[in-house]
């Protein structure tokens, strides 16, 4: 799930999701912005997905996350035992 932030507070931003979520990345908020629209982004994944994902790049002049997704996130149980580690 890629949500908009508007805190660096990790804390915050697992609120009632912490059991069955992990936050992968966040961008930093510039000082002075922290409560505003617009300048926060986050990813969170569910546990089983946490472990295939992972933040490759932030743009903060984009606003945007590079996100890698690991092959095994899309093989059969049977091709995941032949090639993923």
């Amino acid at each position: 799930m890629l949500t908009e932030t508007r805190t660096d507070d990790v804390d915050r931003l697992m609120i009632g999701s912490s059991a069955s979520h992990k936050l992968i990345g966040n961008t930093r908020i510039p000082h002075g912005c922290a409560g505003r629209h617009g300048f926060g982004v986050a990813v969170v994944a569910a546990n089983s997905f946490a472990d295939s994902l992972t933040v490759l790049e932030f743009s903060q002049s984009l606003k945007c996350v590079c996100v890698c997704l690991f092959v095994c996130l899309f093989v059969t149980r049977r091709e995941r035992t032949q090639q993923c580690p």
